[in-house]
This record gives C-alpha cells, sequence and structure tokens, in this order.
C-alpha cells in the first residue's frame, strides 16, 4: 500500500476503499501498472543516454571543466584569506 501510495499520490485509505471486496490479484495488477507509468520515464530516458554515450560524455566533461575553474579560484580565494599565498 505504501508503494502504491508513494507512486500515484492516493492515500493508503483510499487505496483500501478501492479494493475493498477484490482480490490480492487485482491490487497486485493494478500495482504493477502504477509503477510502470511511474518508472517508464526513466526507462525511456536511460535508453535514450545509452543509445547517446557520446554526448553524455562531452555533457560531462564540459561539466567538470567548469567545476574545475571554479573549485580553483575558490581554492585561491581560500588560501589567500588564511595566509598562504599561491
Amino acid at each position: 500500500l505504501l508503494i502504491y501510495s508513494a507512486l500515484s499520490g492516493y492515500t493508503t485509505q483510499s487505496i483500501e476503499r478501492q479494493f475493498e471486496n477484490k482480490g490480492y490479484a487485482d491490487f497486485k495488477k493494478s500495482l504493477t501498472e502504477v509503477i510502470v507509468d511511474k518508472l517508464g520515464p526513466f526507462q525511456d530516458e536511460k535508453k535514450y543516454l545509452s543509445q547517446n554515450i557520446g554526448n553524455v560524455k562531452k555533457i560531462l566533461e564540459s561539466g567538470r571543466k567548469t567545476a574545475e575553474k571554479i573549485a580553483k579560484k575558490k581554492i585561491e580565494e581560500i588560501k589567500k584569506k588564511i595566509g598562504l599565498f599561491v
């Protein structure tokens, strides 16, 4: 019920009412649909990224370079403030 609630946005009480007088198989089938609906976009994105790994590597490298520049500048500022000259 907690998984169903977290992924669907429904309260556990409303889910209990929805499946009242129904079998566990009905609940499991509906839960499976909720999970697939919620996780489907993540799977699609993973597939897309896997097929475009070159672009992903370029983006990551660009981000690394940017972060490195920012970190270097910040370290230099800190060294100056604590009295270590660069």
